[in-house]
């Protein structure tokens, strides 16, 4: 259509045009009038006149608008509006263009945010919104963290929004993984020192040090004290450099010099009764007439008491006063064959005391062999009578005053004098203490036993202290060896004629009597062996010093070598001018001063520490007038370094010039030279040309040997190895217990304990085995039947225990225990019973202990609000074959009785009463390592040394003996009265060294092996045959080697390719790679052929956490698991054991997993099941996945098989994980020991995939003969369905085949019968008849009741969804809870609200029934009634909701929005299994192969 400007202008040009073609030849007059009002006038010849209408106007004189609006020419409901020769279309809104025939698409400004979908409509346009977004333009971000209610992130962590559904988590300290539900163990960085064993804690770790180290981090070394100041019995440890007590109980203060009386604490006893304080009580001695616990009651007749009596009249105390008699010291005179040596004894007499005042007393004395007075302090020195008698006499006595008052004594300390003693005598140090007392009662001191002195090869003076005392003598040990019948000191006096220092040594006067120095190159007692070096060896802390005579420069020449990438090499000074060369990090370095300024040169580019000979020349000289000095250094007769400067020189005095070589006296250190020696030989020395003796030249030296080994002389060997130079090589001697090329390696590192035992590096052997309860011998290889345990001291922070379960809540209010213990010694502070609480321990643990304080029995309770201790009055009688301990709680009270030492009780403070502990009770120690995670209220324990048997439980009526359970665990135990060491066990004169079930022998020089019996270490690194990267491990006798990884035979010297594995049983085991577990469901499948009828089979998790564990107990399999939710409670397992016997050499398919809550075991097709509860999560992803063992089975947590662990012996292939092929093959294999080929062909088990057939060609090189449709050299390879049709209707989706219901396969190929559908999250079915019932379908139907079985373990899904119009019926699950919601007559959606008491997303079959009756609705789940919703009557509902017959399973087509289709009620598709779904109680589907749908699969979940 011509636009209205242009038609005008062209109709203007018509009357032009006219005139053109018609000229006017005469014209009429009609037109003068203009009479056309829209158009151009012609006059016709009859005065007539024509008008030609411009566009859009009509009539006979253009006067009536044309109407271009009559045709209705504008679309979509446009409104036509006319014009001159035109009109115009005004469009609604969404429709443009001339006639509005154009829909205007409103999504091209893409208006929706966040990769939502546009979709156009009529005037407007909808978002479709991805999941996580919402709003009419999705530019609203779904709160995740808060909007659900539910806590996201585990233990505390913050939820963080992300983009859409995805958020992230924030963890609390110590806290890790994408919930914040992996605990962070920070031992793994490795921060404890010194052998301590770090404990993991949360946000934090502990160090369990060994005895003898403390701080954070093990790293202070505590020390004994030297001199012990602490009394009363205390340990004396340096902390910083100053001594620290550690008090027994019952006493306290700075050095534990004070004891706690309890009867300073308030008014105690009554009456004038007198107070008398105990360890942690006091009793009262009551005047005449009175009795009772305070003296409260007044005896008023036979058998009559008044116990409210007070008395009316104060009692005095009368002073102190002591009368004394004097004291004896009579010589004693012992005799044997050579000498005969004469000591004293003293007896102090019998005082008496009486009551008087303050007094002061001064006595003198003056004899030397009878003393008239008690407290005296005297020094005392010796005679010697040369080879017939050593005589102590008394030679002088001085005078001390002293004062005595009612309550204290004050004693003066006794000085001691040293005696030595020559050839043919011995050596005493007598020192002589007084202790003062605070008692007011009569004192009887007993007689002191005298000295006594044996004379067998070796002699040891012995001194017997007597207690009660107060004083005390002690002898010093002195050791002497008779030679020929001679009695000799071990060390030689020099002073003796004929015994004088050879070899320029000098005889002085020292500490222990008179001793040799010796020169530099001399050594001996005497300096008798003259050293003669002449390649001289420095070992870092070394030097020779040579003064040189020639005093106007320096000349040195010689030969050196090392290894060392640091050290001085020399150091020559004369007075303030010196040259010195020296090593940085390989390189040389020298520096060169001539009084004024230093000099420092560095020049050479290339290391020199490579162990070859180099020749040095080092030359320092002046200018003739002193004014200048050049010096220069030529390495291998080339000149390297040289420089000059001005020289100062001091031309007045004589220079001394000195050279050092090898390193500088620790006197002479110098700032700007460097203070280490270094490592290596110097030979050839060579001053200004002239030869010099290197080693006898010298003047002084320090630690020089002859070179031979440059490897040696760093001392290379670690943990005490020494090494041995072998002409150009060495090798290191290992002690025992240690191995490797550097005995790096402890024999712990790789444990040859057997049963799950723990390996100890140990002192003298090298190592030791704790044993498992009922396991003894060398490696706990044997059998034990322990009936009365025998507990053993602690080793490196582990200890022996018993622990015993005991009935779980059968000691929470009330208990009573009896058990007989005999302590191997009464100096041990040590646990003698423990039942508490799991993890570290602080002040509000609930925990109940018993324990031995030095011969005191202490019993300590904890309800909650504090710790309680009571102790025994008094220490145990020693001498006794046992005691019988018998303790008790009811509520708060608890009493504590002991033989014969009465009965202490005691309440625990606070209101709480109950105690709240795991039921095992530990007898003897903990299996925590140094107890770290005890309370700290206990005392520093140590384990018991000793026996506890007859240990019963009463628990209200019930006796329980519990050392005949048959559920203990232990470790370290022995058998009572037992021992393990016999006559000759240790061989070659090695000591037999007994421990709980095990035993050690300690070997002497040049013997090694576990039993004494090698004159070498069986795996010392040159005496072993066990291939390079393979482990030696000890046997009693001889050594076996462990293989590596792809390594096998005697000595691992076979190359192995594995294509199925076989593990050996004898420490073997494979690690993968860890897996990622899904807390709701996983699935491990594998085949196993088995050799032995027990061993572990899989294990996965940690020792502290949860754990899956699948072990062979006596041919059965064993499925054991702890959810990590019971960790910090009782650590109760979950055991499943299936009832299929395996026979030993056929392969068998094990599947096991979990499914929800339940858990599962198959083994062919026999199914073993059980339930976890709710709450209950395995976190198993991020751990190493182990095969047929551990590398350390010491490591197996001990709930993890039902007996002692042991690896498994036989054949593992074809190791599926969440439906993922794991090849048993290098690959995948992280580490590995002892393992091979099981058949021992390239073609094993995991050589072909999806069951392709292996053959091996002429090469013996296998091949895969794929089975249809898979391809790929191993079979692992399935074809793109667009290389290949899907069949049977199957839809390419991608690169793979979804299938109609009824088929499966790769291509869709296989046809199956589906009576339970399974559902995979993209998979729905249709159901719009009864199968095989033409007359009853579903179309229009009225919807009276609904029911069905299903199973999931996915926490959202949609599993039915049917409408109509408006009208919906829904059912799914949201949060792991079921969901129902429907809508009526075209009214508002209505959800079902279902109390959240029973979660239905488990795993377990759930029975759902929904019904509509005449004015509710009913929801039954599992056959219970769940829900009741009246509100069908109000909308005019009787018994049915109208559905059009058609009802998804499942999901919906893939056309369909599941989120757009259900209003926004459901998200995801379902995953599970459906089955028997019946509607109105007739119409029953079962059978599901004919239904439309897609992606069903064969119901497998039991």
């Amino acid at each position: 259509m011509l636009s209205r400007d242009s038609s005008y202008y062209i109709w203007l040009l018509v009357p032009i045009i006219l005139l053109i073609r018609y000229p006017i030849i005469s014209g009429g007059f009609a037109c003068l009038s203009n009479p056309c009002i829209h158009g151009v006038c012609i006059d016709d010849l009859n005065t007539s006149y024509s008008c030609y209408c411009i566009d859009g106007y009509t009539g006979v004189q253009c006067q009536t608008n044309w109407n271009e609006c009559w045709s209705n020419p504008c679309q979509n409901g446009g409104v036509c509006n006319d014009g001159i020769a035109m009109f115009n279309c005004s469009c609604p809104a969404g429709f443009v263009g001339d006639l509005c025939e154009e829909n205007y698409n409103e999504c091209e400004s893409n208006p929706c945010f966040n990769n939502g979908s546009c979709v156009d409509g009529t005037n407007g346009y909808i978002c479709l919104c991805l999941p996580g977004y919402s709003g009419d333009h999705c530019e609203i971000d779904v709160a995740v963290c808060n909007a659900t209610n539910e806590t996201r992130c585990a233990n505390g962590g913050i939820c963080e929004e992300g983009p859409g559904f995805t958020f992230s988590c924030r963890c609390q300290p110590g806290w890790g993984g994408f919930l914040c539900e992996s605990e962070i163990d920070e031992c793994m960085s490795a921060p404890c020192q010194n052998g301590a064993v770090c404990i993991d804690l949360h946000a934090d770790y502990a160090c369990a040090c060994l005895f003898g180290y403390t701080g954070k981090n093990c790293e202070e070394a505590v020390l004994h004290c030297e001199d012990n100041p602490c009394k009363n019995s205390a340990l004396c440890l340096t902390e910083e450099g100053h001594p620290v007590c550690y008090c027994v109980p019952d006493y306290h203060g700075d050095r534990c010099q004070y004891q706690y009386d309890e009867c300073q604490l308030g008014p105690r006893c009554l009456n004038g009764g007198t107070c008398i304080d105990g360890v942690d009580s006091f009793t009262c001695s009551c005047p005449p007439n009175l009795t009772g616990v305070l003296c409260e009651c007044l005896i008023v007749g036979q058998n009559q008491l008044d116990c409210t009596y007070i008395i009316t009249t104060a009692l005095t105390r009368p002073s102190l006063r002591t009368t004394e008699t004097p004291m004896t010291i009579t010589e004693l005179t012992m005799k044997s064959e050579d000498f005969t040596i004469t000591s004293m004894f003293t007896q102090v007499p019998n005082i008496s005391t009486v009551f008087i005042e303050n007094i002061t007393s001064s006595v003198t004395t003056l004899s030397t062999t009878e003393i008239s007075v008690i407290y005296t302090e005297t020094e005392m020195s010796t005679s010697v009578i040369p080879n017939t008698t050593t005589t102590f006499m008394t030679t002088s006595v001085e005078t001390t005053t002293e004062t005595y008052s009612t309550r204290e004594t004050t004693v003066e300390e006794v000085t001691t004098t040293e005696t030595y003693l020559p050839e043919t005598t011995t050596e005493a140090i007598t020192t002589t203490e007084f202790e003062p007392t605070t008692t007011e009662e009569s004192i009887t001191t007993e007689e002191i036993i005298p000295t006594v002195l044996s004379t067998t090869s070796t002699t040891e003076i012995i001194t017997e202290t007597t207690s009660p005392s107060q004083f005390t003598t002690t002898l010093e040990p002195t050791t002497l060896s008779t030679v020929d019948n001679v009695t000799k000191l071990l060390s030689t006096d020099c002073s003796q004629p004929g015994n004088g220092c050879q070899n320029g040594g000098t005889c002085i006067f020292m500490s222990g009597g008179y001793k040799c120095i010796c020169p530099y190159d001399a050594e001996g007692p005497l300096c008798e062996i003259n050293l003669g070096i002449r390649n001289a060896a420095f070992g870092g802390d070394s030097y020779l010093t040579h003064r040189l005579t020639n005093t106007s420069g320096t000349e040195i020449e010689f030969t050196t070598k090392t290894l060392s990438p640091s050290g001085l090499i020399f150091y020559s000074s004369i007075d303030t001018t010196y040259m010195a060369l020296y090593l940085e990090n390989g390189y040389l370095k020298f520096i060169f001063s001539c009084g004024y300024q230093t000099m420092l040169l560095s020049e050479l580019r290339n290391p020199i520490n490579d162990g070859f000979d180099m020749n040095i020349r080092a030359k320092l000289e002046f200018s003739r007038d002193f004014k200048r000095c050049s010096a220069n250094v030529m390495v291998n007769n080339t000149l390297t370094m040289s420089g000059n400067q001005v020289a100062v020189v001091n031309q007045l005095i004589k220079p001394i010039s000195i050279l050092h070589l090898g390193g500088l006296p620790q006197e002479k250190f110098k700032e700007h030279i460097p203070t280490a020696g270094f490592m290596g030989c110097i030979t050839d020395l060579k001053v200004f040309s002239k030869k010099i003796d290197i080693f006898k030249g010298a003047e002084d030296g320090f630690k020089i040997s002859e070179c031979s080994s440059l490897a040696c002389l760093s001392n290379p060997c670690s943990n005490g190895g020494t090494c041995i130079e072998n002409e150009e090589d060495w090798y290191c001697h290992c002690k025992n217990g240690y191995l490797g090329k550097l005995c790096e390696s402890s024999v712990c590192d790789n444990n040859p304990c057997l049963f799950g035992a723990t390996c100890l590096a140990f002192t003298g052997s090298g190592y030791i085995c704790l044993c498992p309860f009922g396991k003894h011998g060398h490696f706990c290889e044997n059998d034990m039947e322990i009936t009365e345990p025998n507990f053993s001291s602690s080793v490196r922070g582990f200890s022996s225990y018993a622990a015993y379960p005991v009935p779980v809540g059968g000691i929470s209010s009330n208990m009573e225990l009896k058990f007989k213990f005999m302590p191997s010694t009464m100096d041990q502070i040590a646990i003698l019973m423990f039942i508490g609480q799991t993890g570290l321990h602080d002040a509000t643990s609930d925990h109940m202990a018993v324990s031995f304080v030095k011969g005191y029995i202490m019993l300590t309770w904890n309800l909650g609000s504090g710790p309680r201790r009571i102790f025994t009055s008094r220490p145990l009688l020693e001498g006794k074959s046992s005691y019988v301990l018998r303790l008790g709680r009811l509520g708060r009270r608890a009493w504590l009785s002991v033989d014969n030492l009465g009965n202490i009780t005691g309440r625990s403070p606070g209101n709480l009463a109950q105690l709240d502990v795991v039921p095992i009770l530990y007898l003897g120690g903990h299996n925590s390592p140094n107890f770290s995670i005890l309370p700290h209220d206990l005392p520093l324990h140590t384990g018991f040394s000793g026996c506890i048997y007859d240990v019963e439980l009463k628990s209200g009526h019930l006796v329980i003996p519990l050392q005949s359970s048959r559920q203990v665990v232990g470790r370290a135990l022995g058998q009572c009265g037992t021992t393990e060491c016999h006559e000759k066990l240790c061989q070659n004169g090695g000591a037999c060294l007994h421990h709980g079930g095990t035993f050690a022998c300690l070997c002497q020089d040049g013997w090694f092996g576990p039993l004494c019996s090698s004159k070498y270490n069986p795996c010392d690194y040159k005496e072993n045959r066990c291939a390079i990267g393979s482990t030696c491990v000890p046997l009693l006798t001889g050594y076996e080697c462990d293989c590596p990884l792809g390594k096998t035979g005697k000595y691992c010297e076979k190359d192995e390719k594995l294509s199925d594995v076989s593990l050996s049983g004898k420490r073997s085991y494979i690690s993968l790679k860890p897996a990622n577990f899904e807390t709701s469901k996983f699935s491990i499948e594998l085949q196993l052929r088995t050799l032995s009828d027990r061993g572990l089979v899989l294990f996965i998790g940690h020792k502290e956490n949860s754990f899956l564990s699948l072990s062979l107990q006596s041919g059965l399999l064993e499925l054991r698991v702890l959810p990590a939710k019971r960790r910090l409670s009782d650590g109760e397992v979950l055991s499943i054991r299936s009832n299929k016997l395996l026979a030993m050499g056929v392969w068998y398919t094990i599947r096991l997993g979990k499914y929800g809550n339940k858990l599962y075991l198959y083994v062919d097709n026999m199914v073993n099941a059980g339930v976890l509860q709710n709450g209950d999560v395995l976190s198993l992803s991020g751990e190493i996945i182990y095969l047929g063992g551990l590398p350390d089975m010491s490591e197996l947590p001990p709930t993890a098989s039902a007996a002692l662990p042991i690896p498994f012996t036989g054949c593992v292939r074809q190791l599926i994980i969440n439906l993922h092929h794991i090849s048993l093959t290098p690959e995948y294999i992280t580490n590995a020991r002892n393992i091979a080929d099981c058949d021992g062909t390239p073609c094993g088990g995991d050589a072909c995939e999806n069951g392709g057939t292996c053959w091996l060609d002429s090469n013996l090189k296998p091949h895969c003969s794929c089975v249809d449709p898979y391809i790929g050299e191993r079979c692992e390879t399935v074809p793109s369905c667009k290389e290949r049709p899907c069949q049977n209707r199957g839809r390419c989706v991608d690169t793979k085949c979804t299938c109609i219901v009824g088929y499966t396969g790769a291509f869709c190929e296989a046809g199956i019968t589906v009576r339970t559908p399974q559902f995979n999250g993209d998979s729905h079915l249709i159901l719009k008849k009864v199968s095989g019932d033409k007359k009853r379908g579903l179309s229009n139907m009225s919807l009276k009741s609904l029911h069905l079985n299903f199973t999931t373990a996915e926490m959202y899904g949609l599993i039915l969804w049917s409408s109509k119009a408006n009208n919906f019926i829904g059912i799914g699950i949201e949060k792991g809870y079921l969901k129902i919601v429907y809508a009526l007559k075209n009214i508002n959606k209505t959800i079902v609200e279902i109390p959240p008491i029973r979660p239905v997303a488990d795993g377990l079959w759930h029975n759902l029934e929904i019904s509509f009756k005449s004015s509710y609705l009913q929801i039954r789940l599992d056959r219970r009634i769940l829900q009741t919703q009246s509100q069908l009557d109000e909308l005019g509902i009787n018994d049915s909701i109208s559905t059009d017959g058609i009802f998804y399973l499942g999901g919906l087509p893939p056309g369909d929005l599941l989120l757009e289709k259900t209003y926004g009620l459901f998200t995801q598709s379902f995953s599970g299994c459906i089955e028997a779904v019946t509607f109105n109680k007739e119409n029953s589907v079962t059978d599901f192969s004919t239904y439309e749908g897609e992606n069903i699969g064969v119901c497998t979940i039991l």
